[in-house]
């Protein structure tokens, strides 16, 4: 059994990239920090791929939560196929000089440190399973 967790997995192509693991057979660990829209999606996924999904909130920002979410999933499945670090997103289009200081650190921390986070947590476990495991970091142009 292959293990993927997704981030940002409730809308967009982490939603369309969990949909795509399930068809596969796979069981897809859906991680968002949209708690509604996260579980919305699993009940409608749910109708097709009964027991196939875990669904977890997490905030990636906060690297004690994302710490938790690791030993939780370690506790319950011992191993981790890929992670897809999908979680992004997109802040005002303008040139620098005109953004907001606030919105500027709001996207560097979902969009690097979120990232980083998800890293800094799961790839100690990672080399120490016996399954191989990937990591895809993936990053818009914004």
């Amino acid at each position: 059994m292959t293990h993927v967790l997704i981030t940002g997995a409730a809308s967009g192509i982490g939603l369309a990239l969990s949909t795509v693991c399930l068809q596969k057979g796979h069981t897809v660990i859906m991680v968002d920090n949209n708690e509604i829209k996260l579980l919305s999606e699993i009940e409608r996924l749910n109708s097709q791929f009964s027991g196939a999904i875990l669904a977890h909130v997490c905030d990636i920002t906060q690297p004690d939560a994302v710490q938790q979410l690791a030993s939780t999933l370690y506790n319950k499945l011992s191993y981790i196929n890929w992670i897809f670090n999908n979680a992004g997103i997109i802040g005002n289009v303008a040139p620098i000089w005109q953004q907001n200081l606030e919105q500027i650190k709001k996207v560097i921390d979902v969009n690097v440190f979120g990232m980083i986070h998800m890293i800094q947590s799961f790839m100690p476990l990672l080399l120490q399973q016996q399954s191989p495991a990937h990591i895809i970091n993936m990053a818009s142009l914004y």
